[in-house]
């Protein structure tokens, strides 16, 4: 996507109806960032690597909606490039999750990793059509 540089005092009526349109969104509750997991996040907000580097295990991410697109679009591609999007998440374009390994309410046991994580997409599936993977 392409970064559209604004500056502080621009109208702010874009934002405005994105965040109106987005009200509804079943990821970010129309807050147009959501939090996402690592794979092998166990409740700390760093991991540490076997050999002691600390990395994120959770973060935000940019929603898939319209107020999480208008964020990105307002972002400069180095920044878009640090911070998840859910839209690749739901593509599998992305490592992280949407939902913690181990908290998983869909499914009785509570629980899903990133190798069984493709069992969530009967759960997107019911969300409303236009925040599917296919419909952006």
């Amino acid at each position: 996507m392409p970064f559209k540089e604004t500056k502080a005092s621009a109208n702010t009526s874009e934002r405005d109806a994105a965040a109106q349109a987005s009200q509804d969104c079943p990821f970010c509750q129309g807050h147009g960032l959501t939090t996402v997991y690592h794979p092998t996040f166990t409740g700390d907000a760093l991991g540490v690597t076997k050999d002691g580097r600390r990395y994120p295990a959770v973060m935000g991410a940019h929603c898939r909606c319209d107020l999480g697109i208008w964020m990105r679009d307002h972002n400069p591609p180095e920044i878009q490039r640090r911070i998840p999007w859910v839209q690749d998440i739901l593509l599998g374009r992305s490592r992280w999750l949407l939902i913690a390994p181990g908290e998983c309410e869909v499914y009785p046991d509570r629980s899903v990793d990133a190798s069984d994580f493709a069992r969530l997409f009967p759960f997107l599936e019911r969300l409303p059509e236009h925040f599917h993977a296919d419909a952006q």
